[in-house]
């Protein structure tokens, strides 16, 4: 599948990512998505379930990744170009996770996990001068798995529950303020709150 860089061709992807990623995770299959940019072709490949970067080839083969974390930070003012720029440089032609393919991540396999991420992106890629400060998701994108169980969108196994879909503001603040957690929930909360009610307007 292809991913472009507009709002409503961006929004279709993540409705075919999510589709793939639900239909391989029996079997632990991948999804590729490819990016075209001027003459450049950049494909990146993703394991099931959970959206799991693992690959990408820059044109001259594919290189397999040897770690998955995001590493460094993502950035404080992050528009269109910067994920265009993001998915032509992929991994440099390393095996390790850089800030680039931490930003590819964002575009693709946090935003399919999460409506909030979603909308914020949606918004940078509708308007050339906006940005988004990708920094301010980073709870967001380390709590996915442990919100996601918390409200039973995986099984005991670990596998899809048939009513799973992206996670929204409400779910976030169910986790959060659930007397297991063990974080701040008050500012946790208020973060969530903040992303999701008013998700991107750092406008130059």
């Amino acid at each position: 599948m292809q991913i472009i860089l507009s709002t409503a061709r961006y929004t279709e992807f993540l409705k075919e990512f999510r589709l793939a990623d639900r239909q391989n995770a029996a079997g632990k299959g991948e999804t590729e998505v490819v990016y075209a940019s001027g003459n450049a072709t950049r494909r990146y490949f993703y394991r099931a379930p959970n959206f799991e970067l693992i690959a990408y080839d820059l044109g001259g083969g594919r290189i397999n990744l040897v770690d998955y974390n995001h590493v460094g930070t993502l950035g404080t003012a992050v528009g269109s170009t910067n994920f265009d720029g993001a998915l032509l440089a992929g991994g440099g032609g390393g095996k390790h996770m850089t800030a680039e393919l931490s930003r590819v991540v964002a575009l693709t396999s946090e935003a399919a996990r999460s409506s909030v991420v979603e909308t914020a992106i949606k918004n940078v890629l509708g308007s050339a001068g906006r940005t988004v400060n990708l920094d301010r998701f980073a709870l967001l994108f380390t709590s996915y798995k442990h919100t996601a169980k918390h409200i039973r969108y995986f099984d005991a196994s670990g596998a899809y529950a048939p009513g799973w879909r992206p996670l929204r503001r409400d779910d976030y603040i169910r986790y959060f303020s659930d007397g297991s957690y063990t974080g701040d929930t008050t500012a946790h909360c208020a973060l969530v709150r903040s992303l999701a009610d008013a998700p991107n307007r750092e406008d130059p």
